[in-house]
């Protein structure tokens, strides 16, 4: 997770999107769900460069055989705002490494003003 959020913060949409499988289903909190890897590197295209930093924390996380799960609390920043919420992510150990399958952001603290300026509506 912290590859990600490094990607994020660095607005590197290449590593970003290099971290997911191809059949990722990437869901922020003020958009429609992405569903395959080109649709979430459009959406992360989209989005990050609109937010700030992305800050991200690890509350549970458990793994077995090839699969982990891990359940945290985020913030990102938008201008004056801060975004809060909870994430969940799926991540699969491939051949060529681990890779992020699901990466779902709730939209528990997303308002409406903030979702309308970052999904361009």
């Amino acid at each position: 997770m912290s590859g990600f959020r490094y990607a994020w913060n660095n607005d590197d949409l290449s590593s970003a999107t290099s971290m997911l499988s191809p059949r990722a289903v990437v869901h922020l909190p003020w958009d429609m769900p992405a569903v395959g890897k080109t649709d979430a590197a459009l959406s992360l295209e989209r989005l990050m460069p609109k937010v700030g930093e992305l800050q991200m924390s690890i509350l549970d996380f458990d793994i077995s055989e090839r699969i982990g799960f891990a359940l945290g609390r985020y913030a990102l920043e938008t201008g004056d705002q801060f975004v809060t919420g909870y994430y969940t992510a799926v991540i699969q150990l491939q051949d060529e490494g681990p890779q992020l399958t699901a990466l779902l952001f709730s939209g528990a603290g997303a308002n409406a003003a903030v979702t309308e300026e970052l999904s361009g509506r």
